[in-house]
């Protein structure tokens, strides 16, 4: 499975159990923090996994 089909698919998982946008949103952008981190410090050298999944709009 491609990382944006499973991304999008946990996300729509998240709304279904009654998790509210800004609460996956704040979850998603933890995530890419983590993965920023990673890469400045060299410990991640793929692109990055949420460059192009955006945030819900509230």
């Amino acid at each position: 499975m491609q990382q944006s089909a499973f991304l999008s698919e946990y996300r729509a998982k998240c709304l279904a159990s009654g998790k509210s946008k800004a609460t996956v949103n704040h979850e998603r952008d933890n995530l890419s923090g983590v993965f920023t981190s990673l890469i400045e410090i060299g410990h991640y050298s793929g692109p990055h996994p949420l460059a192009k999944f955006k945030a819900l709009r509230l």
